[in-house]
């Protein structure tokens, strides 16, 4: 290293706030990789060495943004799906961070989010990106949407025995809650590929919910239904990814855990 490449690497980078995003995206990465690892192994010095290697590639990882900026400066592998562009003007989009990856494991099956939609809108959008491991038959839920119990629910999607079911409706017990069924052709939904979910609500007016395959940009399933709110809740609403920890064994048995799926890339627009 020439001198004022070694000056600046040791100066002190003060964070724009892309880098404090891409930081936070590299904790949230290597935090899910430690909890994965914490959960695989026993305690030993082995799995002590391994946490603080992923210590250590955080602290350099984040170097690389603090001295070298966000952008790469080397080609890189195909990107995983990224969210829709932000820039439309009319949009609101809710601060979330765009790096978030939640990795559902036995030991951590779900990712819960709390949130206030602003009472001017009329409309409120969840889109995130899924990538399953194993399917299980018995059922895989895409994501949950309620305000802030089950039985106000904005929306709930799941995957089971090849067909897609989502349910609505806000003040109705579950057997009476609204639920459509979609079966696509044979082998749509498959370990290892990246689905995008969209479900946008729409306040007395439609759930419009879309689940796209990205690799071949596909629309597999589109599913329109009357919405049952006419004005959002002062209540803070739940959005929920994964499994619901729901208290009842049995309703626990009709959402089984599936270790290995990841939902990455939430953004929650008007």
């Amino acid at each position: 290293m020439k001198a004022d490449e070694i000056r600046e690497t040791f100066r002190y980078h003060k964070p724009s706030p892309a880098k404090v995003r891409q930081h936070q995206a590299i904790r949230n990465v290597l935090t899910e990789a430690a909890v994965e690892i914490g959960e695989l192994t026993p305690f030993s010095r082995e799995r002590s060495l391994a946490l603080t290697a992923l210590q250590e590639a955080q602290m350099w990882a984040n170097a690389a943004v603090a001295i070298h900026g966000t952008q790469p400066q080397a080609a890189q592998p195909s990107p995983r799906p990224q969210p829709e562009a932000a820039g439309d003007p009319d949009r609101t989009v809710l601060p979330v961070d765009p790096g978030l990856i939640h990795r559902a494991t036995t030991g951590r099956p779900d990712y819960r989010r709390e949130f206030s939609w602003p009472p001017n809108e009329k409309a409120a959008e969840i889109s995130v990106t899924v990538i399953p491991g194993e399917i299980n038959p018995g059922g895989a839920q895409l994501l949950w949407w309620c305000m802030p119990r089950h039985r106000n629910l904005l929306a709930l999607a799941l995957v089971r025995n090849d067909t897609l079911i989502l349910r609505t409706d806000v003040g109705v017990a579950h057997g009476d809650k609204q639920r459509r069924v979609r079966r696509p052709h044979r082998n749509w939904f498959c370990p290892g590929r990246a689905y995008r979910v969209r479900c946008r609500y729409e306040l007395g007016g439609t759930v419009r919910f879309r689940l796209v395959e990205l690799e071949m940009d596909e629309l597999l399933v589109s599913i329109d239904t009357p919405a049952n709110v006419d004005t959002w809740p002062k209540a803070m609403m739940v959005l929920g990814l994964g499994y619901p920890r729901f208290d009842d064994p049995a309703v626990q048995a009709h959402h089984p855990i599936q270790p290995g799926w990841e939902w990455r890339d939430l953004e929650i627009t008007s």
